[in-house]
């Protein structure tokens, strides 16, 4: 049976305002545990995470987690600190029958606002001020995060801060600050970043990690050059490069590469694990997959045929390169393990056509000053110009469904 502890040790602010369980459940208005503004101790032992307690001491999962957690292809398991992974009976026993626990706050995810400058292919307002201009902020004020959060950073272990762009957020660098006055510089810190920067009216990021001893950047990047500048709009791909060899500057901070997988950047994934590898900008193991599974239109079994038969070669190639060294523990499995199901999940039935595909992202193909199979050569011989097929097998907009 899946024992999932979040409800116990972790809170999710999002950029509504609204809090959830956890980012897989975030945006569900079926679990909103509360707003920001209401103390930690109150959101803890909210109607709904009480009711998701008993439910799991009982032997049960809320159907929204098997849906989309635990049956899906990246189920969420990591937040919780592995000193913590091991006391499901500590965090059973601190609670009551009716779901209210004594147990301290142990994870806290954060998305401080949509403030943000790309436009990811895959993005939307709610994590990216470049769609509508409109400011969506998960606390009234970078102040008031501080203060709403300062009671219980004696027992956090964990903050995971995202945005929008989270070097942007004035917040995580007072937060940050403050956890250095109260000589917290032992609590990990997970900053998720698409690494266009580091500095922010005149802080500097990176020499504020390096005083904590067990920081990460998440180098939020999906593929190198004109791949990248497509799917992240606004990316400027030496700047990445350039960002990256600075960063090395501070031997603290650990850097783990977070591809997001979408039919857009699957096929050249190996590729540009690799070459940084090589480069010396991530070590093999500290990478994570973050397969996409919204919208749609994106998702990796969206391609023509004989496009997924190439991207299973390349991701067969990408996992026997891996086995090669000590293969990387995430999420409950190995790395191996999630290129496997990848690659499984690209023959899954899909909801929407190859056809929807063209349609979502021809917006962007006119404004290339390139030719698109340039830059994404697996569709060179099937991606449509001006309404048609490069050949007759690419004519029939569907995708593949297993016999």
């Amino acid at each position: 049976m899946h024992n999932c502890l979040l409800p116990w040790v972790n809170l999710f602010y999002h950029t509504s305002g609204k809090v959830y369980p956890c980012c897989k459940l975030g945006g569900n208005a079926e679990f909103e545990v509360g707003i920001s503004t209401q103390p930690v101790s109150q959101l803890q032992n909210s109607a709904i995470l009480k009711d998701m307690r008993v439910q799991i001491k009982n032997g049960t999962m809320p159907l929204a987690c098997i849906r989309h957690c635990v049956n899906g292809i990246q189920p969420l398991n990591s937040l919780i600190p592995t000193t913590y992974k091991n006391k499901k009976a500590e965090l059973f026993a601190a609670t009551a029958v009716d779901g209210t626990t004594t147990a301290p706050l142990l994870t806290c995810n954060i998305d401080e606002s949509n403030l943000c400058n790309f436009k990811c292919i895959y993005c939307s307002k709610d994590h990216s001020t470049k769609f509508d201009g409109i400011l969506r902020k998960a606390f009234p004020s970078p102040t008031e995060m501080v203060s709403i959060l300062s009671p219980v950073l004696d027992s956090i272990q964990l903050l995971i801060l995202a945005g929008g762009e989270s070097h942007l957020q004035k917040g995580y660098y007072q937060l940050l600050e403050h956890l250095i006055a109260i000589g917290r510089t032992d609590i990990g810190i997970h900053f998720i970043t698409n690494m266009s920067g580091y500095t922010f009216q005149g802080r500097n990021l990176y020499k504020l990690l390096n005083q904590f001893s067990n920081a990460t950047i998440i180098g939020s990047l999906d593929a190198s050059g004109k791949r990248a500048e497509f799917i992240r709009r606004g990316t400027v791909w030496e700047h990445i490069v350039s960002n990256r060899k600075y960063l090395q500057q501070f031997p603290n901070i650990k850097f783990v590469l977070q591809p997001v997988v979408s039919n857009l950047s699957v096929f050249s994934l190996f590729d540009f694990h690799r070459e940084w590898v090589e480069r010396g900008f991530v070590e093999k193991q500290n990478v994570r997959l973050f397969c996409l599974t919204h919208p749609k239109e994106l998702c990796v079994n969206v391609l023509p045929v004989e496009v997924k038969e190439q991207v299973k070669v390349k991701l067969d190639q990408y996992k026997q390169w891996v086995k090669e060294s000590t293969d990387t523990e995430l999420n409950g499995v190995t790395l191996s393990h999630k290129i496997s199901n990848i690659s499984h999940w690209i023959d899954q039935p899909s909801e929407v056509s190859i056809r929807h595909l063209w349609e979502f992202i021809s917006p962007l193909r006119s404004a290339l000053t390139c030719d698109f199979e340039d830059i994404f050569s697996e569709f060179k011989t099937v991606v449509p110009q001006n309404g048609q097929s490069k050949n007759a097998r690419a004519q029939v907009y569907t995708t593949h469904r297993p016999q």
